[in-house]
């Protein structure tokens, strides 16, 4: 019942931006704040995403600390028998968000 419900809201208020009686009483930040809020109530139920998030920013991220780590430990070779063995850096394994999606 909510979704319905919901759109029918949605509806009526972005109906109300045409009313002139409405938006004599309604400072439109208030009209704008009303139709998000139903706006994201609406998506929310409806099982869709409420933020965008930038994937291919946090790959391009994800790459470049991958390209860091390589230099690292390449310019960090592997010590010779009996001397001290020099720091090797590593990071966490993340999954791509693409396969974790693929995999649902």
């Amino acid at each position: 019942m909510k979704v319905p419900l919901l759109k029918a809201t949605l509806a009526r208020t972005l109906n109300g931006l045409n009313d002139p009686d409405k938006m004599e009483k309604a400072s439109l930040n208030n009209v704008a704040y009303a139709l998000t809020q139903v706006h994201t109530a609406l998506r929310l139920e409806e099982g869709k995403s409420t933020a965008n998030v930038s994937y291919a920013d946090a790959l391009r991220e994800l790459k470049a600390a991958k390209m860091e780590l390589k230099n690292l430990n390449e310019n960090n070779p592997p010590a010779a028998a009996g001397a001290e063995v020099p720091q090797t850096y590593n990071i966490p394994i993340i999954k791509d968000p693409v396969s974790m999606e693929e995999s649902r």
